[in-house]
Protein backbone atom coordinates (compact mmCIF):
# COMPACT_ATOMS: atom_id res chain seq x y z
CA UNK A 1 0.00 0.00 0.00
CA UNK A 2 2.75 2.18 0.65
CA UNK A 3 3.54 1.98 -2.99
CA UNK A 4 0.31 2.79 -4.27
CA UNK A 5 0.11 5.75 -2.20
CA UNK A 6 3.58 7.00 -3.40
CA UNK A 7 2.14 6.02 -7.29
CA UNK A 8 -1.19 8.33 -6.03
CA UNK A 9 0.92 11.40 -4.88
CA UNK A 10 3.25 11.00 -8.10
CA UNK A 11 0.33 11.16 -10.20
CA UNK A 12 -1.72 13.73 -8.32
CA UNK A 13 1.59 16.02 -9.42
CA UNK A 14 -0.22 15.67 -13.05
CA UNK A 15 -1.94 18.80 -14.37
CA UNK A 16 -4.75 17.05 -15.51
CA UNK A 17 -5.21 16.10 -11.38
CA UNK A 18 -7.95 17.83 -9.51
CA UNK A 19 -7.86 16.90 -5.77
CA UNK A 20 -11.58 16.58 -4.02
CA UNK A 21 -12.62 19.58 -3.13
CA UNK A 22 -12.62 18.47 0.60
CA UNK A 23 -9.57 17.48 0.22
CA UNK A 24 -7.19 20.63 -1.39
CA UNK A 25 -6.26 21.69 1.83
CA UNK A 26 -4.23 18.73 3.14
CA UNK A 27 -3.71 17.23 -0.14
CA UNK A 28 -5.70 13.47 0.55
CA UNK A 29 -5.65 11.52 -2.11
CA UNK A 30 -6.39 8.27 -0.33
CA UNK A 31 -6.68 6.49 3.17
CA UNK A 32 -6.08 2.91 3.99
CA UNK A 33 -8.18 1.00 6.70
CA UNK A 34 -7.09 -2.69 7.39
CA UNK A 35 -7.74 -3.98 3.74
CA UNK A 36 -9.97 -1.60 2.38
CA UNK A 37 -8.48 1.53 0.56
CA UNK A 38 -10.34 4.91 -0.45
CA UNK A 39 -9.51 6.92 -3.39
CA UNK A 40 -10.66 11.02 -3.48
CA UNK A 41 -10.52 12.79 -6.43
CA UNK A 42 -12.64 15.71 -8.25
CA UNK A 43 -15.15 14.13 -10.81
CA UNK A 44 -13.92 14.83 -13.82
CA UNK A 45 -12.39 12.96 -16.57
CA UNK A 46 -8.88 14.55 -16.54
CA UNK A 47 -8.25 13.49 -12.60
CA UNK A 48 -9.78 10.11 -12.96
CA UNK A 49 -7.91 9.04 -15.78
CA UNK A 50 -4.84 9.76 -13.88
CA UNK A 51 -6.17 7.55 -11.28
CA UNK A 52 -6.89 4.93 -13.78
CA UNK A 53 -3.46 4.80 -15.14
CA UNK A 54 -1.87 4.46 -11.44
CA UNK A 55 -4.05 1.17 -11.05
CA UNK A 56 -2.69 -0.09 -14.19
CA UNK A 57 1.23 0.56 -13.40
CA UNK A 58 0.70 -0.81 -10.18
CA UNK A 59 -0.89 -3.72 -11.74
CA UNK A 60 1.78 -4.29 -14.09
CA UNK A 61 4.95 -3.79 -11.52
CA UNK A 62 3.55 -5.76 -8.49
CA UNK A 63 1.40 -8.39 -10.92
CA UNK A 64 -1.34 -7.49 -8.09
CA UNK A 65 -5.33 -6.40 -9.23
CA UNK A 66 -8.04 -4.44 -7.88
CA UNK A 67 -10.70 -6.91 -7.68
CA UNK A 68 -13.67 -5.49 -9.77
CA UNK A 69 -16.77 -7.00 -7.32
CA UNK A 70 -15.67 -5.31 -4.43
CA UNK A 71 -14.72 -2.40 -5.53
CA UNK A 72 -17.59 0.72 -5.80
CA UNK A 73 -17.63 4.18 -6.92
CA UNK A 74 -19.31 7.19 -5.30
CA UNK A 75 -20.30 10.47 -6.94
CA UNK A 76 -21.68 13.52 -5.44
CA UNK A 77 -23.07 16.68 -7.03
CA UNK A 78 -22.24 14.87 -10.74
CA UNK A 79 -24.70 15.65 -13.14
CA UNK A 80 -26.12 12.37 -15.25
CA UNK A 81 -24.15 12.60 -18.60
CA UNK A 82 -20.27 13.12 -16.60
CA UNK A 83 -21.42 10.12 -14.32
CA UNK A 84 -21.72 7.72 -17.66
CA UNK A 85 -18.70 9.43 -18.82
CA UNK A 86 -16.66 8.88 -15.80
CA UNK A 87 -18.37 4.72 -14.99
CA UNK A 88 -17.58 4.13 -18.63
CA UNK A 89 -13.78 5.00 -17.73
CA UNK A 90 -13.69 3.08 -14.22
CA UNK A 91 -15.29 0.34 -15.65
CA UNK A 92 -16.76 0.37 -12.31
CA UNK A 93 -20.28 -0.31 -10.79
CA UNK A 94 -21.90 2.80 -9.03
CA UNK A 95 -22.31 2.59 -5.41
CA UNK A 96 -25.04 3.22 -2.84
CA UNK A 97 -25.36 4.85 0.01
CA UNK A 98 -25.61 4.08 3.02
CA UNK A 99 -22.20 2.46 2.58
CA UNK A 100 -21.52 -0.02 5.46
CA UNK A 101 -18.39 0.36 7.04
CA UNK A 102 -17.12 -1.93 10.15
CA UNK A 103 -20.75 -3.04 10.24
CA UNK A 104 -22.01 0.91 10.48
CA UNK A 105 -24.10 2.32 7.92
CA UNK A 106 -22.42 5.52 6.47
CA UNK A 107 -24.05 8.52 3.96
CA UNK A 108 -23.01 11.55 3.43
CA UNK A 109 -26.56 13.19 4.74
CA UNK A 110 -28.38 13.23 8.04
CA UNK A 111 -28.57 9.58 9.50
CA UNK A 112 -31.80 7.53 8.95
CA UNK A 113 -34.09 5.93 11.71
CA UNK A 114 -33.61 2.73 8.85
CA UNK A 115 -30.29 3.15 9.39
CA UNK A 116 -30.27 2.48 13.04
CA UNK A 117 -32.51 -0.91 12.13
CA UNK A 118 -29.46 -2.92 12.26
CA UNK A 119 -28.78 -2.72 15.68
CA UNK A 120 -32.23 -3.96 16.89
CA UNK A 121 -31.84 -6.23 14.53
CA UNK A 122 -28.20 -7.72 15.71
CA UNK A 123 -29.78 -7.41 19.52
CA UNK A 124 -32.99 -9.24 18.90
CA UNK A 125 -30.57 -11.86 17.12
CA UNK A 126 -28.68 -12.55 20.02
CA UNK A 127 -31.62 -12.43 22.15
CA UNK A 128 -32.97 -15.12 20.12
CA UNK A 129 -29.96 -17.52 20.30
CA UNK A 130 -29.59 -16.69 24.00
CA UNK A 131 -32.06 -19.31 26.60
CA UNK A 132 -32.62 -16.92 28.61
CA UNK A 133 -35.30 -19.17 30.80
CA UNK A 134 -31.89 -21.38 31.98
CA UNK A 135 -29.72 -18.25 32.78
CA UNK A 136 -29.06 -16.56 36.53
CA UNK A 137 -29.73 -13.12 36.95
CA UNK A 138 -26.03 -12.03 37.35
CA UNK A 139 -25.73 -14.33 34.15
CA UNK A 140 -28.34 -12.30 32.48
CA UNK A 141 -26.80 -8.61 33.64
CA UNK A 142 -23.49 -10.07 32.47
CA UNK A 143 -24.83 -10.44 28.74
CA UNK A 144 -25.95 -7.35 29.11
CA UNK A 145 -23.40 -5.29 30.42
CA UNK A 146 -20.84 -6.83 27.84
CA UNK A 147 -22.47 -7.95 24.62
CA UNK A 148 -25.88 -6.04 24.17
CA UNK A 149 -24.60 -2.45 25.89
CA UNK A 150 -21.74 -3.07 24.15
CA UNK A 151 -23.25 -3.19 20.90
CA UNK A 152 -24.93 0.17 21.56
CA UNK A 153 -22.22 1.27 22.73
CA UNK A 154 -19.90 0.79 19.44
CA UNK A 155 -22.27 2.50 17.69
CA UNK A 156 -22.66 5.17 20.17
CA UNK A 157 -19.00 5.89 19.73
CA UNK A 158 -19.62 6.96 17.04
CA UNK A 159 -22.95 8.55 15.97
CA UNK A 160 -25.59 10.36 18.40
CA UNK A 161 -28.19 7.40 18.57
CA UNK A 162 -31.88 8.79 18.48
CA UNK A 163 -34.33 8.67 21.57
CA UNK A 164 -36.24 6.02 20.19
CA UNK A 165 -33.45 3.52 19.24
CA UNK A 166 -32.23 4.02 22.51
CA UNK A 167 -35.50 3.07 24.33
CA UNK A 168 -36.15 0.18 22.11
CA UNK A 169 -32.48 -1.06 23.32
CA UNK A 170 -33.53 0.03 26.88
CA UNK A 171 -36.75 -1.60 26.55
CA UNK A 172 -34.92 -5.36 24.90
CA UNK A 173 -32.64 -5.25 28.01
CA UNK A 174 -35.54 -4.57 30.36
CA UNK A 175 -37.48 -7.95 28.87
CA UNK A 176 -33.93 -10.24 29.31
CA UNK A 177 -32.91 -9.30 32.60
CA UNK A 178 -36.23 -10.01 34.26
CA UNK A 179 -38.10 -12.13 31.53
CA UNK A 180 -40.31 -11.57 28.59
CA UNK A 181 -43.08 -14.37 27.88
CA UNK A 182 -44.47 -13.11 24.54
CA UNK A 183 -46.90 -10.35 24.88
CA UNK A 184 -46.75 -10.82 29.16
CA UNK A 185 -43.30 -9.66 30.65
CA UNK A 186 -42.47 -10.27 34.33
CA UNK A 187 -42.87 -7.90 37.21
CA UNK A 188 -39.81 -5.70 37.11
CA UNK A 189 -37.73 -5.69 40.38
CA UNK A 190 -36.07 -3.25 40.02
CA UNK A 191 -36.20 0.02 37.38
CA UNK A 192 -34.66 0.45 33.80
CA UNK A 193 -33.62 4.07 35.78
CA UNK A 194 -31.94 2.71 38.13
CA UNK A 195 -30.65 -0.50 36.83
CA UNK A 196 -28.62 2.01 33.81
CA UNK A 197 -26.87 3.85 36.55
CA UNK A 198 -23.21 3.09 36.97
CA UNK A 199 -22.46 0.62 40.13
CA UNK A 200 -21.37 3.90 42.67
CA UNK A 201 -24.96 5.16 42.56
CA UNK A 202 -26.84 2.17 43.09
CA UNK A 203 -27.02 0.38 39.13
CA UNK A 204 -24.63 -1.42 36.60
CA UNK A 205 -25.00 0.04 33.54
CA UNK A 206 -24.38 3.05 31.58
CA UNK A 207 -27.49 5.41 30.56
CA UNK A 208 -28.21 7.20 27.29
CA UNK A 209 -26.24 10.39 28.41
CA UNK A 210 -23.84 7.76 27.89
CA UNK A 211 -23.59 8.59 24.01
CA UNK A 212 -23.49 12.17 24.52
CA UNK A 213 -20.23 11.60 27.02
CA UNK A 214 -18.61 9.29 24.19
CA UNK A 215 -19.07 11.87 21.68
CA UNK A 216 -17.69 14.20 23.60
CA UNK A 217 -13.84 12.84 22.74
CA UNK A 218 -13.47 14.73 19.42
CA UNK A 219 -14.07 17.73 21.13
CA UNK A 220 -11.11 16.83 23.49
CA UNK A 221 -9.19 15.61 20.03
CA UNK A 222 -9.54 18.97 18.16
CA UNK A 223 -7.85 20.49 20.99
CA UNK A 224 -5.42 18.36 22.62
CA UNK A 225 -4.38 16.18 19.36
CA UNK A 226 -3.54 18.75 16.23
CA UNK A 227 -1.83 15.64 14.76
CA UNK A 228 -4.40 13.28 14.27
CA UNK A 229 -5.69 13.23 10.37
CA UNK A 230 -9.26 14.11 10.97
CA UNK A 231 -8.34 17.30 13.44
CA UNK A 232 -6.07 18.05 11.04
CA UNK A 233 -9.08 18.18 8.25
CA UNK A 234 -11.34 19.75 10.58
CA UNK A 235 -9.12 23.08 11.64
CA UNK A 236 -8.34 22.99 7.58
CA UNK A 237 -11.91 23.26 5.93
CA UNK A 238 -14.32 24.10 9.08
CA UNK A 239 -12.00 26.29 11.66
CA UNK A 240 -9.36 27.48 10.06
CA UNK A 241 -7.39 28.78 12.81
CA UNK A 242 -10.07 29.20 15.15
CA UNK A 243 -10.82 28.03 18.60
CA UNK A 244 -13.36 25.18 19.08
CA UNK A 245 -15.22 26.97 22.09
CA UNK A 246 -15.57 30.49 19.97
CA UNK A 247 -16.35 28.78 16.20
CA UNK A 248 -19.94 29.80 14.72
CA UNK A 249 -21.62 27.44 12.90
CA UNK A 250 -21.93 28.08 9.36
CA UNK A 251 -24.77 26.92 7.04
CA UNK A 252 -22.76 24.71 4.46
CA UNK A 253 -21.47 22.30 7.14
CA UNK A 254 -21.92 19.11 7.49
CA UNK A 255 -24.72 17.67 9.97
CA UNK A 256 -22.15 15.17 11.64
CA UNK A 257 -20.34 18.00 12.29
CA UNK A 258 -22.67 20.40 13.44
CA UNK A 259 -23.90 17.46 15.99
CA UNK A 260 -20.67 17.36 17.89
CA UNK A 261 -20.54 21.33 17.63
CA UNK A 262 -23.46 21.03 19.46
CA UNK A 263 -22.00 18.91 22.17
CA UNK A 264 -20.67 22.20 23.45
CA UNK A 265 -24.32 23.41 25.04
CA UNK A 266 -23.96 20.11 26.42
CA UNK A 267 -20.37 20.52 28.32
CA UNK A 268 -18.39 23.38 29.07
CA UNK A 269 -14.63 23.41 28.59
CA UNK A 270 -13.81 22.83 32.43
CA UNK A 271 -15.93 19.50 32.25
CA UNK A 272 -13.94 18.14 29.26
CA UNK A 273 -11.12 19.39 30.85
CA UNK A 274 -12.13 17.59 33.94
CA UNK A 275 -12.70 14.08 32.24
CA UNK A 276 -8.74 13.69 31.09
CA UNK A 277 -6.51 11.54 33.64
CA UNK A 278 -3.03 11.18 32.61
CA UNK A 279 -3.20 12.54 29.45
CA UNK A 280 -6.05 10.47 27.82
CA UNK A 281 -9.36 11.35 27.71
CA UNK A 282 -11.60 9.22 30.04
CA UNK A 283 -15.72 8.83 29.27
CA UNK A 284 -16.29 7.90 32.61
CA UNK A 285 -15.37 10.68 34.59
CA UNK A 286 -17.49 13.59 32.26
CA UNK A 287 -20.16 10.86 32.25
CA UNK A 288 -20.12 10.81 36.61
CA UNK A 289 -20.35 14.57 35.97
CA UNK A 290 -23.84 14.12 33.92
CA UNK A 291 -24.97 12.30 37.00
CA UNK A 292 -26.50 15.01 39.86
CA UNK A 293 -27.35 12.86 42.26
CA UNK A 294 -24.68 11.87 45.91
CA UNK A 295 -23.35 8.15 45.05
CA UNK A 296 -24.32 5.51 47.33
CA UNK A 297 -21.60 4.14 49.81
CA UNK A 298 -22.81 0.43 49.99
CA UNK A 299 -21.21 -0.06 46.09
CA UNK A 300 -17.37 -1.23 47.38
CA UNK A 301 -19.54 -4.06 49.46
CA UNK A 302 -22.11 -4.88 46.89
CA UNK A 303 -19.79 -5.24 43.71
CA UNK A 304 -17.23 -6.56 45.34
CA UNK A 305 -14.54 -9.10 42.65
CA UNK A 306 -14.03 -11.68 45.65
CA UNK A 307 -17.99 -12.15 45.28
CA UNK A 308 -19.72 -14.93 43.45
CA UNK A 309 -21.57 -13.02 40.85
CA UNK A 310 -25.15 -14.36 41.67
CA UNK A 311 -23.88 -13.30 45.17
CA UNK A 312 -23.45 -9.70 44.51
CA UNK A 313 -26.79 -9.54 42.41
CA UNK A 314 -28.99 -10.91 45.15
CA UNK A 315 -27.33 -8.67 47.55
CA UNK A 316 -27.88 -5.36 45.00
CA UNK A 317 -31.76 -6.48 45.30
CA UNK A 318 -31.36 -7.16 49.26
CA UNK A 319 -29.80 -3.29 50.08
CA UNK A 320 -32.78 -1.78 47.07
CA UNK A 321 -35.20 -3.31 49.00
CA UNK A 322 -36.41 -5.52 45.65
CA UNK A 323 -36.42 -9.35 47.01
CA UNK A 324 -39.47 -10.56 46.34
CA UNK A 325 -40.10 -12.98 48.76
CA UNK A 326 -42.98 -13.43 51.20
CA UNK A 327 -41.77 -12.41 54.38
CA UNK A 328 -39.40 -9.44 53.15
CA UNK A 329 -36.09 -9.83 53.34
CA UNK A 330 -34.93 -6.54 53.69
CA UNK A 331 -36.15 -5.97 56.89
CA UNK A 332 -33.91 -8.39 58.62
CA UNK A 333 -31.18 -6.13 57.30
CA UNK A 334 -32.93 -2.84 58.45
CA UNK A 335 -29.78 -2.01 60.65
CA UNK A 336 -28.07 -2.57 57.16
CA UNK A 337 -26.37 1.17 57.50
CA UNK A 338 -24.92 -0.08 60.67
CA UNK A 339 -23.47 -2.75 59.20
CA UNK A 340 -21.91 -0.97 55.98
CA UNK A 341 -20.03 1.66 57.68
CA UNK A 342 -16.98 0.01 59.29
CA UNK A 343 -16.47 -1.77 56.11
CA UNK A 344 -16.55 1.58 54.51
CA UNK A 345 -13.87 2.87 56.62
CA UNK A 346 -11.56 -0.25 56.00
CA UNK A 347 -8.85 0.43 53.42
CA UNK A 348 -9.41 -1.65 50.16
CA UNK A 349 -6.99 -4.31 50.96
CA UNK A 350 -8.08 -7.95 50.48
CA UNK A 351 -9.57 -8.83 54.58
CA UNK A 352 -11.78 -6.12 53.10
CA UNK A 353 -12.62 -7.62 50.12
CA UNK A 354 -13.00 -11.09 51.55
CA UNK A 355 -15.67 -9.63 54.83
CA UNK A 356 -17.51 -8.11 51.76
CA UNK A 357 -18.12 -10.92 49.81
CA UNK A 358 -18.90 -13.26 53.39
CA UNK A 359 -21.26 -10.37 53.48
CA UNK A 360 -22.76 -10.93 50.06
CA UNK A 361 -22.68 -14.86 50.80
CA UNK A 362 -24.68 -14.73 53.70
CA UNK A 363 -27.87 -12.04 51.93
CA UNK A 364 -27.96 -14.85 49.38
CA UNK A 365 -28.13 -17.72 51.53
CA UNK A 366 -30.63 -16.27 53.65
CA UNK A 367 -32.99 -15.43 50.48
CA UNK A 368 -32.48 -18.82 49.26
CA UNK A 369 -33.28 -20.58 52.45
CA UNK A 370 -35.91 -18.21 52.82
CA UNK A 371 -37.32 -19.47 49.05
CA UNK A 372 -36.57 -23.16 50.02
CA UNK A 373 -38.88 -23.23 53.01
CA UNK A 374 -41.65 -20.75 51.07
CA UNK A 375 -41.49 -23.50 47.73
CA UNK A 376 -40.68 -26.28 49.33
CA UNK A 377 -41.54 -26.23 52.69
CA UNK A 378 -38.16 -27.43 53.68
CA UNK A 379 -35.59 -25.14 56.18
CA UNK A 380 -31.56 -25.88 55.74
CA UNK A 381 -30.27 -26.10 59.44
CA UNK A 382 -28.05 -23.12 60.68
CA UNK A 383 -25.04 -25.18 60.04
CA UNK A 384 -25.65 -26.17 56.79
CA UNK A 385 -25.95 -22.65 55.19
CA UNK A 386 -22.71 -22.14 57.20
CA UNK A 387 -21.08 -24.62 55.36
CA UNK A 388 -22.54 -23.91 52.02
CA UNK A 389 -20.72 -20.18 52.79
CA UNK A 390 -17.99 -20.94 53.45
CA UNK A 391 -17.64 -23.47 50.56
CA UNK A 392 -18.13 -20.94 48.35
CA UNK A 393 -15.84 -18.27 49.65
CA UNK A 394 -12.93 -20.93 49.84
CA UNK A 395 -13.83 -21.61 46.10
CA UNK A 396 -12.95 -17.88 45.47
CA UNK A 397 -10.53 -17.15 47.42
CA UNK A 398 -8.19 -19.58 45.41
CA UNK A 399 -8.41 -17.71 42.45
CA UNK A 400 -6.14 -14.71 44.16
CA UNK A 401 -3.51 -16.96 45.59
CA UNK A 402 -1.67 -17.38 42.35
CA UNK A 403 -2.05 -13.29 41.92
CA UNK A 404 1.28 -11.81 43.95
CA UNK A 405 0.47 -11.90 47.44
CA UNK A 406 3.31 -11.76 49.84
CA UNK A 407 3.82 -12.14 53.46
CA UNK A 408 1.09 -12.34 55.98
CA UNK A 409 -1.93 -11.94 52.84
CA UNK A 410 -0.50 -15.23 50.89
CA UNK A 411 -0.37 -17.14 54.16
CA UNK A 412 -4.47 -16.12 54.95
CA UNK A 413 -5.31 -16.47 51.68
CA UNK A 414 -3.71 -20.29 51.73
CA UNK A 415 -5.52 -21.03 55.16
CA UNK A 416 -8.61 -19.97 54.02
CA UNK A 417 -9.06 -21.87 50.43
CA UNK A 418 -7.66 -25.28 51.94
CA UNK A 419 -9.32 -25.24 55.32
Amino acid sequence: MEYLTRLLQLGAQQKEFRYHPLCKGLKIINLCFVDDLVIFCKANIGSVQVVKQVFEDFCNSTSLKANINKSQVFFGGVSAAVKDQLLQILQLEEGTFPLKYMGIPMRPTKWKMIDCGDILKKIKLRLHTWASKHLSYAGRTQLITSVLLGLRNYWMNIFLLPQRIVKEVDKLCLWFLWGNNGTRSNFHLTPWSTVCLPKRFGGFGEGTKWNKAMLAKYIWAISHQPETLWVKWVNTVYLKGQSLWQYQLKAYTSWYWRKICHMRDVFSQRDIDVAVSHGRFKVGLLYMRCIHQDPIKYHPLVWNRISVPKHRFITWQAVNGKLLTRDHLHRVFKQLNYLLCPIEDMRRDLIAALVAAVFSATVYYIWYNRNTCFVNHFSHRVNCIVDMIKKDISYRSRCFIQKKLTGKWWVFVRKLSFE
